[in-house]
């Protein structure tokens, strides 16, 4: 490795899972944080000291879920996502994301459920208002709530969750594929079929032939983009930007913007190009991180990352990356910018393209990580994914969950997570005082240890797709298969 690193200092903790982050306009010098299990919290960067802002936790679903024979299921459902208004400093409007029960209301988007099928919740997109004491303590006001939108999801899992608001003015809504595994019905995974909070394995409902991330007529496996100033949507009270993609195309949503998504929790647009980056969590096999474009389709689940994927046959489990494609290929899939294999990591976590003023050698660069452990990465178009080097960790890891990267007014990032005791914490990303800051991650081939023999073919890439990972042979999963990427 490099000897190039950063840093990591602590911020803050006393959080259960922070699950995201936003700047208030006018509000530089804080950070408010979401707290899966409902809290809202602005956290002061100038010591680390927070407030609670409210308490949206009445309005979950019980997060933590129950399941026959197993310790512990990483529940995916609460307070997802936040976003302020461009215009907040005038108006006071704060949105939300949450995973809210599924009796709490009707879904306003077009369910995938069939008939007398219960979703396990809705996901809903909320409106507020931020009021201020006299003394300048922020606070949500209750009553001031308004649904925008909610969808039924069919499983717990999946559920996506930023909110960020572009250049345009206009709210881009990240949704996964309604959860399960492979998208598609009959697969077996962790249901709740009595309704009374304990799961158990049985097959689920809730995907259209095809994939749900692949049907434009629902919001699932999508990013949405929404007028929250404007009205008359068919489905919501917000308006639907005429230059969306799909806007009067027959059988389409037109809130759509981007499809073929398996679980895009995390994203960012750069600040200082518009460029959109989502991390788009994989099944068993490859992590991706994809730069979004209008109406682009990002493969899901005919492709897992660049590579052909194939559905598991209804088993417990899931499916797994093949040699040839095995499902209809729609035309013009756009690839990942960079993406890596379960050798490596297990569940990609979106970053940011770093623009702030502390470090100029990651200046330009995106910033994201994995899951697992807390590995840091950055990509940029001219030097490939690498790993970075973390000051005072022997196997530079940050040693909890990372579940979030959080950006300040300066263009300063930060680290979210929970260790596996303890609480959730923010660190803030700092330099490390060292000339070094990168390492490669192995790209084609088989690694240096992983074993066996180098195969060009196994590790193809599509040109300007970075792959990372070890074993090009997927060895880790115990299948004797080579990777070889859609083209």
């Amino acid at each position: 490795m490099s000897d190039r690193q950063v840093g990591v200092e602590l911020l803050a903790e006393g959080f259960k899972k922070p699950t995201n982050s936003a700047v208030a306009p006018g509000d530089p010098d804080a950070l408010y944080v979401s707290d899966q299990f409902g809290p809202l919290w602005r956290v002061e960067l100038r010591d680390g000291s927070k407030q609670m802002v409210a308490d949206l936790s009445g309005l979950l679903v019980p997060v933590g879920l129950k399941a026959e024979g197993v310790d512990h299921l990483p529940d995916e459902r609460g307070f997802l996502g936040l976003a302020f208004h461009p215009d907040f400093e005038r108006n006071g409007l704060l949105y939300t994301h949450t995973s809210e029960p599924p009796d709490s209301g009707e879904p306003t988007f077009p369910s995938t459920l069939p008939s007398g099928e219960r979703a396990d919740h809705l996901g809903v997109l909320r409106e507020w208002t931020v009021q201020r004491s006299a003394d300048g303590t922020p606070s949500l006001d209750v009553d001031s709530s308004r649904v925008l939108f909610s969808v039924a999801e069919p499983q717990w899992n999946h559920n996506g969750g930023e909110l960020v608001f572009g250049p345009d003015g206009m709210l881009y809504v990240q949704l996964g594929d309604g959860g399960g595994a492979d998208d598609q019905n009959e697969q077996l995974w962790w249901t709740d079929p009595d309704d009374d909070g304990t799961y158990t394995v049985g097959p689920i409902v809730g995907h259209l032939d095809g994939g749900n991330a692949q049907d434009l007529s629902v919001p699932l496996g999508k990013i949405l983009r929404v007028d929250v100033d404007g009205r008359g949507a068919p489905h919501g009270e917000y308006g639907v930007p005429a230059d969306n993609p799909f806007v009067g195309v027959d059988g389409a949503l037109g809130e759509i913007w981007a499809y073929g998504l398996r679980n895009p929790f995390q994203g960012s647009i750069d600040r200082a190009t518009g460029d959109y980056w989502v991390g788009d969590v994989g099944q068993n096999d490859v992590e991706e991180v994809d730069v979004i474009q209008r109406g682009g389709n990002y493969g899901w689940n005919v492709r897992e990352g660049s590579f052909w994927f194939a559905p598991r046959d209804f088993e417990q489990g899931s499916g797994t990356v093949v040699e040839e494609p095995v499902q209809p290929v729609p035309p013009e899939l756009v690839d990942p910018v960079a993406q890596y294999d379960h050798d490596w990591g297990v569940a990609v976590i979106g970053g940011y393209v770093y623009r702030g003023p502390d470090q100029p050698a990651l200046q330009g660069q995106y910033v994201f990580g994995d899951h697992h452990g807390g590995k840091l990465l950055v990509h940029s178009a001219e030097d490939p994914a690498r790993q970075l080097r973390i000051a005072g960790s022997e196997n530079n890891e940050l040693g909890y969950s990372l579940t979030a990267f959080a950006e300040d007014a300066h263009g300063e990032l930060y680290v979210m997570g929970t260790p596996h005791e303890g609480s959730g914490r923010i660190e803030r990303i700092v330099p490390a005082g060292t000339d070094g800051m990168v390492a490669p991650v192995p790209r084609g081939g088989v690694a240096a240890g992983a074993g066996g023999a180098a195969d060009d073919d196994a590790a193809t890439t599509v040109a300007g797709v970075a792959a990372l990972g070890g074993a090009a042979v997927l060895a880790g999963v115990g299948i004797a298969r080579r990777r070889t990427a859609a083209r």
